[in-house]
């Protein structure tokens, strides 16, 4: 076999005799690099497989659009692409991936990028992280988190929307896969997961970001899905931890079955989500309408519970702890544990602060100290002695909870408030 340039194996076929037949295999392009990472646009049909983590240097440009969509294999082969940067004012269909048609992306994470599509009147239709727009799909065991995603409609972490295929049979799935970071929606639908979807299966994923439709009067949000459209569609076996939620009409899991249809199974929801539409803050512990384990907003249950076997023995089944997840627990009295991570990721998890857990007023020379929200459900007290100015700079103090290699590191100093 020959190795052409930059290490790449491209469109080379290895000729099988199985049986007595002849069969042809495609072999993948190893990608080391970021410029090989950038050249998949010259081939939007391969098979590529990453061979290491990749650290972006430069604006990224999303590769596929409508017209000619990215219909390949990228394999993250358990590695992490991180800084991915893209700002776009007058861009839709917005990601990694501009535009997908039964494309496969697996066991890849995003961390610590800032994806822009639009502005706030003009574009800035679906915009996600790994895909701005998809059909046909197929997402699962990736993650994305330390991020913000800023669009204007069809806004979500993992894929902007997806579109129903020519032939109803071909749908789309997003499967094992987690977020955790800020997705903001200048109007319209902005969902944890997906922003609004056709045609569409998630099963087994969480969201514990915040999620933030602006525009409050004719925005949907929702902690998985914003809104449903196009045929069936599916949630099933899925976790909102979301500290807040916003838009005009808002559900812990979906925000709205449009001219589609949405079938929930078994999806939970945080009761100590908060929830704006407009009113204020309000907290989904005082909320008794429409909560089930089959409902747009989910069972109720607490953050701690995502931290426990038991919690996923006895109501998630279905996840696999073993060979998908893996779920770092008390290691003793001192130590709280965080959320699921996958199997494949490797060495620390890298947490952050996703914002405080109140709207808190801060007086020049009080001191104060209040807890905020952890991406991975750590617990987080801050402190300050003396506030001296206008800007509140804070710091904090780190319980010993936070002394596990395993399950964390070191969190930055500052704060992240969520509530705007």
């Amino acid at each position: 076999m020959k190795i052409l340039n930059r290490n790449k194996i491209a469109q080379l076929f290895l000729t099988i005799i199985f049986m007595g037949i002849p069969f042809l295999v495609a072999a993948q392009t190893q990608i080391t690099n970021e410029q090989q990472l950038r050249d998949i646009a010259n081939d939007l049909n391969g098979s590529y497989i990453l061979m290491n983590d990749i650290t972006l240097t430069g604006d990224w440009s999303p590769i596929g659009n409508r017209a000619t969509p990215f219909t390949g294999e990228l394999d993250g082969n358990g590695h992490v692409i991180k800084n991915l940067h893209i700002t776009l004012p007058a861009g839709n269909q917005v990601g990694i991936f501009g535009a997908a048609l039964q494309a496969v992306i697996k066991k890849l994470g995003l961390e610590n990028a800032e994806v822009e599509g639009g502005s706030a009147t003009d574009a800035g239709n679906d915009v996600g992280l790994f895909i701005g727009e998809g059909t046909g799909i197929i997402l699962t065991e990736c993650y994305a988190a330390d991020f913000k995603v800023i669009g204007r409609d069809h806004v979500a972490s993992l894929v902007g929307g997806t579109k129903k295929a020519s032939t109803s049979s071909t749908r789309s799935s997003i499967t094992n896969c987690y977020a955790i970071g800020t997705v903001i929606s200048r109007q319209y639908q902005a969902g944890g997961l997906i922003g609004t979807a056709e045609n569409t299966d998630i099963t087994d994923c969480y969201f514990s970001g915040t999620v933030e439709a602006q525009t409050t009067g004719s925005s949907y949000t929702g902690g998985i899905m914003a809104l449903a459209e196009g045929n069936i569609n599916t949630i099933s076996n899925c976790i909102v931890m979301a500290p807040y939620l916003k838009g005009g009409t808002v559900g812990r899991i979906a925000g709205k079955i449009g001219a589609g249809s949405l079938l929930l199974t078994n999806n939970f929801g945080s009761f100590d989500t908060y929830y704006d539409n407009g009113s204020g803050l309000i907290s989904w512990s005082s909320q008794t309408n429409d909560i089930g384990s089959s409902s747009l907003n989910g069972q109720h249950f607490s953050k701690i519970d995502p931290k426990e076997k038991s919690f996923f023995a006895y109501k998630m089944p279905n996840w696999d702890l073993t060979n998908v997840w893996k779920l770092y627990t008390k290691d003793d009295s001192n130590d709280a544990g965080i959320y699921p991570v996958l199997a494949w990721q490797q060495g620390k998890v890298n947490v952050f602060t996703l914002g405080i857990t109140d709207q808190i007023s801060m007086n020049i020379g009080d001191d104060y100290s209040f807890r905020a929200f952890g991406s991975h459900g750590q617990l987080i007290d801050y402190d300050e002695t003396g506030i001296n100015n206008s800007v509140v700079s804070l710091t904090k103090t780190i319980p010993s909870s936070f002394t596990s290699d395993d399950a964390t590191t070191a969190m930055d100093a500052y704060h992240k408030v969520f509530y705007s």
